[in-house]
């Protein structure tokens, strides 16, 4: 006995494919990509600061002091770097932001497109 396939059954498995097929072409070489730069000034960024140092320096000297006197401590550590590691912890942080679009965009796709009435059966045409 031929099972029948009705449109509605084979909408979710078809849309399923055309989004992974656009996720690879359009999505997967930026996320490559931007992982690839933020890896590359990460590792850039570790080798030239001990953020270690920086931590209980500022631990250190702004202890028992308000949240500006923080904010103004890692201002002028950031001053007083030479332009190259100025340049790599501003990459590092447009990094992180784009990073966090990321997620956000991923998480508002899995809230709207990955509801269980999207996951229906498909029938195989024998």
């Amino acid at each position: 006995m031929q099972d029948s396939v009705s449109f509605s059954d084979l909408k979710p498995a078809v849309m399923r494919r055309v989004h992974a097929i656009w996720f690879v072409r359009r999505v997967l070489p930026w996320v490559v990509l931007e992982g690839a730069a933020m890896y590359v000034v990460l590792e850039q960024l570790a080798g030239r600061v001990f953020v270690n140092h920086v931590l209980a320096n500022a631990a250190l000297h702004t202890f028992a002091r308000s949240p500006f006197a923080l904010l103004q401590y890692f201002m002028q550590a950031l001053m007083h770097t030479n332009l190259f590691v100025q340049l790599l912890i501003a990459g590092s942080a447009i990094f992180s932001i784009l990073l966090i679009r990321e997620l956000w965009r991923v998480m508002q796709f899995a809230a709207t497109e990955l509801r269980p009435h999207n996951f229906q059966r498909v029938y195989n045409v024998t």
